[in-house]
């Protein structure tokens, strides 16, 4: 019994071990999202960002080898979207969390 006892002991201290390890992973993980989140947010969000700006680039008639992908610049520019016909969802994905709010 005191043999059982003593395993079992080291068996729980094992377990809260791996328990706060999950933990501080788990914390670490959301402070990647959070970071992962902000700079998606400054590359697509806000007046003159760095999507909406380049697609006027693009407009303009400056090269590129490959057009960003439209739900994204949809995404950082509105107005892309108005007017053009198309009311089905876009379902590519640019994060994981993707999803268009049609604001304006």
């Amino acid at each position: 019994a005191q043999q059982i006892a003593s395993q079992a002991g080291r068996v729980y201290d094992k377990l809260r071990g791996v328990v706060e390890k999950m933990e501080k992973l788990g914390r670490q993980l959301d402070t990647a999202k959070n970071s992962y989140d902000e700079a998606w947010s400054s590359l697509k969000s806000g007046r003159g960002n760095l999507v909406a700006q380049s697609e006027k680039f693009r407009e303009l008639g400056v090269r590129v080898k490959k057009e960003l992908p439209r739900h994204l610049v949809e995404e950082a520019d509105p107005a892309h979207h108005l007017g053009d016909g198309d009311d089905q969802p876009d379902n590519g994905q640019t994060g994981p969390d993707k999803a268009i709010e049609k604001s304006e």
